[in-house]
């Protein structure tokens, strides 16, 4: 009575698939993911250091050309997601102080008696700017003395940027 072998031999084959499905899974679950080695030096990328104002499409030839906006920015943190977000953020604030930003100096100079008081105030300020569409041109992300380092370059077009008119509370 030979009954039971075939059954178990089905099962055991059945069995062997299986396992090889899973190991294959999982190798390419980890070929799909980044390794980061960590870096023994501060590294700044040349497109950052030379981060040009303005740049144009040049693949629109034919029909118009489409003048950007170029904003580029930096970050450090413990995470790569909020470093990342960080470095966008500072970017797109660039691009904003641009065309937006208003710089203002004052300088008071008193005199009480034989001395002197020098003050002087200087502010930067950017009014609300509403960047709709942006685009990631460069970036580049690495570790750090444990955290992450990320430099991003963005561009926005010129005809999506929206000035508000509401001023900035004193």
């Amino acid at each position: 009575m030979k009954q039971g072998s075939g059954g178990l031999i089905m099962i055991k084959g059945k069995l062997t698939v299986l396992l090889a499905g899973v190991a294959l899974i999982t190798m390419s679950a980890c070929s799909s993911t980044k390794t980061y080695v960590e870096s023994t030096s501060y590294k700044v990328p040349k497109w950052y250091d030379d981060c040009q104002q303005y740049t144009t499409d040049e693949w629109y030839k034919l029909f118009w050309r489409e003048k950007n906006l170029v904003g580029c920015g930096a970050a450090t943190d413990g995470f790569e997601d909020f470093s990342r977000s960080t470095a966008i953020m500072n970017a797109k604030a660039k691009v904003a102080d641009r065309i937006n930003g208003v710089v203002s100096s004052q300088a008071d100079l008193t005199y009480h008696n034989e001395t002197k008081d020098n003050k002087l105030t200087r502010s930067n300020r950017v009014k609300p700017s509403t960047l709709k569409e942006y685009e990631i041109i460069d970036s580049m992300t690495y570790p750090y003395q444990g955290k992450f380092v990320t430099f991003i370059k963005i561009k926005v077009p010129e005809d999506q940027i929206n000035v508000a008119t509401t001023q900035l509370p004193n």
